[in-house]
């Protein structure tokens, strides 16, 4: 990718002369006043999380050009206009911090509108990468320390979950979401019955 002039460097950081402790609780604000410099491990998560959701609305563009159902297509274009929001305020803050950022990945989607796979299949691509986005928006709240950011992955982790659980509902509604093994019902079990989601 390097070779090819698609892939861009993550941000370089100076190396430290010593050895620092935080001294301040001020090191964890971020939603008034001066905001402390990112530390490396948030520039790496947050440089992870723009190159994910880069691929992520290659994926949503190139689906929605070949989608046969035309809820799946406006389903997956919600979704690349969510990604693109998302790295757009990743952006302004990478941006505050004088730092490069991931490049996009839009310009690489081929213009063919043949599908080389079914909307089911596609449909449930899109399912994995967003359960997938809220996992590591998780990872990399764990380890923040400014809350501005913590806010941020917490408003990001909530638009995914409510767009995952949209999907969830067209794939019931296509008849494509196969259910997953389910622990035993000792409720319905000890009334003589068997849960069933019809009832």
């Amino acid at each position: 990718m390097l070779k090819k002039g698609i892939y861009n460097r993550p941000p370089v950081l100076s190396s430290p002369g010593s050895n620092d402790f935080v001294k301040q609780q001020g090191f964890l604000t971020g939603w008034l006043g001066e905001r402390r410099p990112l530390t490396a491990m948030e520039i790496s998560d947050i440089t992870f999380n723009m190159n994910k959701m880069n691929l992520h609305v290659a994926l949503k563009v190139g689906f929605s050009q070949v989608a046969k159902s035309d809820k799946f297509r406006k389903y997956s274009n919600r979704g690349a206009k969510i990604s693109n929001k998302q790295i757009k305020e990743f952006q302004n803050i990478f941006h505050e911090e004088k730092l490069n950022f991931p490049m996009s990945l839009e310009s690489y989607v081929t213009d063919s509108t043949e599908a080389p796979f079914s909307d089911k299949l596609m449909m449930y691509q899109i399912q994995l990468s967003t359960q997938i986005a809220i996992a590591f928006y998780g990872t990399a709240l764990s380890v923040n320390s400014r809350r501005d950011l913590g806010a941020k992955y917490v408003m990001f982790t909530e638009e995914l979950a409510k767009f995952a659980e949209d999907g969830a509902n067209l794939m019931i509604e296509n008849g494509w979401l196969e259910q997953p093994p389910l622990a035993t019902d000792r409720r319905h079990l000890s009334r003589g019955k068997r849960f069933n989601f019809e009832e």
